[in-house]
């Protein structure tokens, strides 16, 4: 049954479900139903059709099959032991499941696998093919012998390229990528004309690095079809990584540019572009890129450092508003921020600031963070980001203020520290927000003793007839 057909098929059923009674379907056409919905992830059209066949079709063996597998992926496990208990007689799917089940509690499946094989007597359908190789990749011992067998093995299938398939797709999983060239390149013996099957070569090729046979590949790719875009990224890719911000590598990332695409063609993209397009041009495919990938932190730490005002704030408020009622750690904002401070303090400021202005940053982050950027040396920064937190009645954060008063110190500014010090001292015996980063009040009292205690510190350096050198009065111990 072509797409079309197996569609209306689909469609037709889904529709019935509000109709009791209007439409009859077989038991191909349930199956054929199941296997659509399984196809595009329908789990409400793949339990209704198992219904459907637990009442018309009761003695069907492969939907009793397919209600199996069902259960297992659900993890009932044990009402997949019982089922298969009960049967008399298991079909070449049923055996495979028990494998399987056998498999996941560690045992040695391959002699179970290799007797499957030998004493099947007829060849392996799709599924078949399908479900040996997720049986196989269960664990080390059936994964051996999959990967040693599996010329023999595809043999014995109807078709070879379903299994081959398969296999490389679990190898690339186990990151055995000699393996998994080896079943591409089968795949593209099999089936020359295949473009997605020369993609999946040039893809193995560069994650081995070995970029001109990715090039090669993916030259393949396009011979077939000189349009196909992941065809024109993978070569694009390839060629950036092997000759960097080359034109050529530019011309292939730009040709296949889609804002659907993966991370790392957007990234090489915005790497190899600055040489030869327009900022606004490239901040453009940016928010485009980012209106399907709206949790791309990297490509929206870009766009903020390439000055995009309102574009970026309108993408990160789309990230951020589904996480403020209540949910203000859902977002690793402190994570985001520390992973960029050694290697680009601006953009940790900016990350930092916006969630501070946002109020979704926890009061605990936001000290671990203004610790992080004064220990950068980033000392501009701190000034900034601590108006907002004064904005917000948020000042009261005690790293915080301490990082504002040496960075002032730092910077030269040492009349507007020692008043700052003072100021910030005084306010101490009225801190009751301290409780919201304290578990009880003692800790609380703590935070504000040893708050008061470096403030002192501070103060008494800034105020001796010759001031010392910084380190020897930094709280940070720099």
């Amino acid at each position: 049954m072509n797409d079309n057909n197996l569609e209306k098929l689909y469609n037709d059923f889904r529709a019935s479900l509000s109709k009791p009674g209007s439409a009859y379907f077989d038991e191909d056409d349930i199956i054929d139903i199941y296997d659509y919905a399984a196809d595009n992830n329908d789990d409400f059209i793949r339990l209704e059709a198992l219904m459907y066949a637990a009442r018309m079709f009761p003695d069907s063996v492969e939907m009793a099959d397919r209600r199996n597998y069902f259960y297992y992926y659900l993890g009932i496990d044990s009402g997949v032991e019982s089922r298969l208990r009960s049967q008399s007689e298991l079909s070449p799917l049923g055996r495979l499941l028990r494998i399987r089940m056998e498999g996941a509690a560690g045992a040695d499946i391959a002699p179970k696998l290799e007797r499957f094989v030998v004493t099947l007597a007829d060849k392996l359908t799709d599924e078949e093919a399908i479900q040996i190789a997720a049986t196989a990749s269960v664990n080390d011992s059936g994964y051996a012998w999959m990967t040693g067998n599996a010329r023999r093995i595809a043999d014995r299938c109807d078709s070879p390229v379903t299994f081959i398939f398969e296999v490389v797709n679990y190898a690339r999983e186990a990151d055995d990528f000699s393996t998994a060239l080896k079943m591409a390149e089968e795949l593209t013996m099999l089936e020359p004309f295949n473009v997605e099957f020369w993609e999946i070569q040039a893809t193995i090729l560069v994650e081995l690095s070995r970029y001109d046979e990715a090039v090669s590949a993916a030259d393949y790719a396009l011979a077939v079809d000189p349009s196909a875009p992941e065809s024109l990224r993978l070569k694009g890719y390839a060629l950036f990584s092997r000759d960097g911000c080359s034109k050529q590598a530019y011309d292939f990332l730009k040709r296949g540019f889609s804002p659907e695409m993966d991370s790392r063609y957007m990234h090489a993209y915005h790497v190899v572009a600055p040489d030869y397009e327009t900022p606004d041009s490239i901040i453009d495919k940016t928010c485009r890129y980012l209106d399907k990938h709206p949790d791309d932190q990297i490509m929206l730490t870009t766009l903020a450092l390439m000055g995009a005002g309102d574009r970026f704030e309108k993408r990160l408020t789309s990230v951020v508003e589904p996480h403020i009622d209540g949910i203000k750690d859902s977002i690793p904002w402190n994570t985001w921020a520390l992973s960029l401070i050694t290697t680009d303090p601006d953009a940790a400021a900016v990350i930092l600031n916006e969630a501070a202005s946002r109020d979704i940053a926890t009061p605990a982050g936001v000290d671990i963070l203004f610790e992080a950027v004064y220990r950068s040396g980033h000392y501009g920064a701190i000034e900034s980001i601590f108006k907002v937190l004064e904005a917000q009645s948020k000042s009261y954060l005690p790293v915080a203020r301490l990082a504002l008063v040496m960075s002032l110190v730092r910077c030269d500014r040492r009349d507007e520290a020692l008043v700052r010090a003072k100021e910030f001292l005084n306010d101490i015996p009225d801190m009751p927000d301290l409780m919201a980063m304290a578990a009880t009040p003692m800790q609380a009292q703590l935070m504000a003793d040893s708050l008061e205690r470096r403030l002192r510190n501070i103060i008494a350096a800034l105020e001796a007839p010759e001031i010392p050198p910084v380190d020897d009065f930094d709280p940070f111990g720099l």
